[in-house]
């Protein structure tokens, strides 16, 4: 689904379409629940979390003034979702990355070099490591990520220079 049709079925969804719920759900669920998935333990926990993210998205669609900042919106009530979730299990830790839930798929072999790649991925501070996951596996733009994690586009940008520069570290030290 490109964005002019994604807008196109969030101003439908706006509207009450049921169709339109059903298009928006089907496209970005999967994505939603890969994400969750790989900062929860707990598939199932993660399931609900995305659940949770659909219904509240479907109460305060009416709030989203901008139909092409959709996507961050989305992304940016999964991220609040997963907070609220992690706080209510007085977890103490950071949410994890779990390369196992990431899914590759072996292509000639290739499936080992990424794993190894998010494994050292893993190991970079988790603001660091939330940009670098969300701009390089899900593709985002600099300035929707701003809006997911709530800071300026500049910060971003910095936080992605300094993972970058760590991750390079990570890799030369991993190789030698």
């Amino acid at each position: 689904m490109n964005k002019a049709e994604i807008e196109f079925w969030v101003l439908a969804f706006q509207e009450r379409n049921k169709q339109a719920f059903d298009k928006l759900y089907r496209h970005f669920t999967p994505r939603l629940a890969h994400y969750a998935k790989a900062r929860l333990s707990d598939a199932s926990q993660a399931d609900d979390v995305v659940q949770n993210v659909w219904e509240r998205l479907a109460k305060n669609i009416h709030k989203l003034d901008d139909v092409q900042v959709f996507e961050s919106w989305l992304y940016q009530l999964l991220r609040w979702q997963l907070m609220d979730q992690t706080k209510s299990k007085h977890l103490q830790r950071t949410l994890e990355f779990d390369e196992q839930s990431m899914g590759f798929q072996t292509v000639n072999g290739e499936q080992s070099l990424q794993v190894g790649i998010w494994a050292l991925s893993a190991k970079l501070p988790a603001k660091e490591r939330e940009v670098i996951e969300l701009h390089y596996l899900y593709e985002l733009e600099l300035t929707s990520i701003a809006l997911i994690v709530g800071v300026p586009t500049g910060t971003v940008k910095s936080r992605l220079y300094r993972a970058r520069e760590q991750f390079k570290q990570l890799y030369l030290a991993d190789i030698s």
